[in-house]
């Protein structure tokens, strides 16, 4: 007969800090941005930019945050790295006599 598989679900230990749906340090820095350009400027212009940022960022750092809640570590971290790694040592590395 056809037995079924037991189903065991895994759970996190450890949930992604996520504010609002997206990356904690930089929903509050798009957050910092906003409240500059609507409560230090105080102009209609940059309340409507402030506002125009708000809803333009927010779903893109929501979206961010759904496909890898740590992406922006992920992308500094690749940003150090050599653009090539050759595929053997450097000839010129010192030897120990």
């Amino acid at each position: 007969m056809g037995s079924k598989l037991n189903r065991t679900p895994i759970f996190n230990f450890n949930r992604s800090n996520l504010v609002l749906g997206g990356e904690r340090k930089i929903v509050y820095g798009l957050l910092l941005v906003v409240i500059i350009f609507v409560v230090t400027l105080q102009t209609w212009f940059t309340f409507v930019i402030g506002v125009f940022l708000w809803i333009v960022g927010m779903p893109l750092l929501r979206m961010m945050g759904n496909a890898d809640p740590e992406m922006s570590r992920v992308f500094k971290r690749f940003t150090t790295y050599q653009p090539y790694y050759p595929p053997h040592a450097p000839k010129d590395y010192s030897r120990r006599n």
